[in-house]
C-alpha cells in the first residue's frame, strides 16, 4: 500500500482468466505474415488504477457464463479480485 502522502497513482493487473487458442484467432490477417500457425496463450486482467482519490476500475474482465460460451477459463472471478489489489 503507498504511503498516506502518496498523490501518485498506481495501476494494478489482477490475472483472471485465460484461453489456448490458434494465433490466427488472435492476430488480424495471421496468414498474411508467411509465419507458422500455431497454438497462441491470451490472458485476461481485472484493472484497476488507485490514486488518492480512491480506485478506479477500469476493466473487469468477463463473467462465467460469458467466458464458458467463447472459450475462456475464468480463473478468479471479477467480483473476488479486490483482496488481490492491495
Amino acid at each position: 500500500m503507498p504511503p498516506e502522502d502518496d498523490t501518485g497513482y498506481r495501476v494494478v493487473a489482477v490475472r483472471v482468466g485465460t484461453r489456448t487458442t490458434e494465433r490466427s484467432d488472435v492476430y488480424l490477417n495471421y496468414r498474411l505474415y508467411g509465419e507458422d500457425h500455431g497454438p497462441a496463450t491470451v490472458d485476461y486482467y481485472f484493472w484497476a488504477v488507485e490514486g488518492p482519490e480512491g480506485t478506479i476500475v477500469v476493466d473487469t474482465g468477463f463473467g462465467e457464463e460469458a467466458g464458458r460460451k467463447r472459450g475462456r477459463t475464468l480463473l478468479l472471478h471479477p467480483a473476488d479480485a479486490s483482496p488481490h489489489l492491495a
